[in-house]
């Protein structure tokens, strides 16, 4: 059994750390939801199984680029969501790409409002080149855009092919130095 790395943030309602080799049944358990997977990118497997969480903490030991980590529950630490960066290259070096998912039961209690607003200023205070972080929602499902509306976000609709196969429209949102702003 590894050792539960220690949170990079303490919130008031979730942990945000690292990944640890013990975390993947839970990850697998929270992931492991077709009403999660509709939404995410292809890179986001369903179903979701232990040997595909162990895949993806493998894949991002080897990223430098990406930081991943963990949403725990702050009673036990136990990984119930993942929330990462992904810093973008070449012209768009100053720019950070944010997703985020959560395990079902969780939903609606304001954990990911949470984390995405602490990520963020945590990437902006980790990484003094960056000066946006970028993220992407699908409109049809709601949920995201209660946590863009809890943060006051300013939005800009974007038609887009979904990893579905169906024409979605979706909502791009971008965390900028000093405030969240419209997409450009």
């Amino acid at each position: 059994m590894t050792q539960t790395p220690e949170a990079i943030l303490h919130l008031e309602k979730c942990l945000l750390r690292p990944h640890c080799e013990s975390d993947a049944e839970d990850v697998s358990r929270e992931a492991n939801n077709p009403r999660i997977a509709k939404w995410m990118t292809n890179r986001f497997p369903h179903p979701y199984r232990v040997d595909d969480a162990k895949k993806w903490m493998a894949s991002i030991k080897s990223q430098p680029e990406v930081n991943a980590f963990v949403i725990c529950r702050k009673d036990d630490n136990r990984a119930i969501g993942g929330i990462g960066l992904e810093n973008r290259t070449d012209v768009n070096y100053r720019t950070m790409v944010l997703g985020y998912w959560l395990g079902e039961d969780h939903w609606g209690q304001g954990i990911v409002t949470e984390a995405v607003t602490a990520l963020s200023q945590w990437a902006f205070e980790k990484f003094p080149h960056v000066i946006r972080n970028w993220a992407a929602v699908i409109e049809v499902y709601t949920q995201p855009h209660h946590v863009i509306s809890d943060m006051s976000l300013v939005s800009i609709p974007l038609a887009a092919l979904h990893p579905c196969g169906c024409e979605m429209w979706h909502v791009t949102y971008i965390d900028s130095v000093g405030g969240w702003t419209i997409a450009s």
